[in-house]
């Protein structure tokens, strides 16, 4: 797993600092190179890279059916604390180093809008990142969830 994170990122640092002719390239790195072209050239401007807390509660609240959140906290601190009240919305808990095992990412949906969430939103943006260079449309939660709890939005504590 982790080497092939590492090799990931590498072509990803080799197309944004040298650029690349991916047709040079064949099955799965090609695609790689061609969804980092995509990604890299495009202005933080023209794409959102992130959702404000408020904002995501009242899509949940309005039971918006292009919502998914995926929260990749360790299990036992999405168990002690959850967003509460997802609706409609689809939400899987699958911890960081697992996001990218090849069934978990059969578990994200593409016609979603995947809303990453995790302790303060640090590691929500790195997840956005290679999820979007997958061809995913993701957002980072804001703050993560400890932002969430100090806003007072509705949570779910301890149990299942």
């Amino acid at each position: 797993m982790r080497r092939g994170v590492f090799i990931l990122l590498g072509l990803l640092c080799a197309v944004y600092l040298f650029g690349t002719n991916a047709h040079a390239f064949s099955g799965r790195e090609r695609i790689i190179i061609e969804e980092a072209d995509k990604f890299f050239n495009v202005s933080p401007r023209e794409k959102p890279r992130g959702i404000e807390n408020t904002a995501l509660q009242d899509r949940l609240e309005k039971k918006d059916p292009k919502v998914f959140i995926l929260d990749v906290r360790a299990g036992k601190d999405y168990q002690e604390k959850r967003i509460d009240g997802a609706g409609g919305a689809g939400m899987v808990n699958i911890p960081f180093k697992d996001v990218f095992k090849e069934a978990n990412l059969k578990r994200l949906p593409r016609d979603k809008e995947i809303m990453v969430l995790c302790y303060t939103g640090g590691i929500s943006n790195q997840m956005v990142s290679l999820l979007e260079i997958l061809g995913y449309r993701a957002l980072a939660v804001k703050g993560g969830i400890e932002e969430w709890d100090l806003q007072g939005l509705p949570l779910k504590k301890g149990g299942k």
